[in-house]
């Protein structure tokens, strides 16, 4: 019953921030979204590993970084510290490189608290 539950949950989640947006899109309109996600994770219905490759997934596109940005900074707001022993290293160096990758200056703030909360200093 719990998997069903979980499943509907992120189904209707991820439908919801995996919509194409502009890179100047409100962000208000996704933090309730990107919340329960990252509330998911935290209570460990969703694999850190899994929020970590999605986050990924959706930084790499242009029409779905702004909610990329903002399920990450909600995931590392109420995850930080049990990303770095719940979630895979791979997983964990991937999001480094994708982060260190970000072309847009406006998620200049986003990167900044992501590498400080994760304790990732500049290389």
């Amino acid at each position: 019953y719990q998997s069903k539950i979980r499943d509907a949950l992120v189904t209707r989640i991820l439908n919801f921030l995996t919509l194409k947006r502009s890179l100047d899109a409100p962000r208000v309109d996704i933090f309730a979204h990107a919340e329960v996600f990252a509330t998911l994770v935290q209570v460990e219905f969703v694999s850190a590993t899994g929020a970590v490759t999605t986050i990924n997934t959706l930084l790499s596109r242009e029409e779905t970084r702004v909610a990329a940005f903002t399920m990450l900074g909600k995931t590392v707001e109420l995850c930080a510290d049990m990303l770095p022993y719940k979630c895979s290293k791979v997983a964990l160096a991937q999001l480094r490189a994708a982060l260190d990758q970000v072309p847009n200056p406006q998620f200049e703030y986003d990167l900044e608290y992501v590498k400080e909360n994760l304790n990732w200093n500049p290389r």
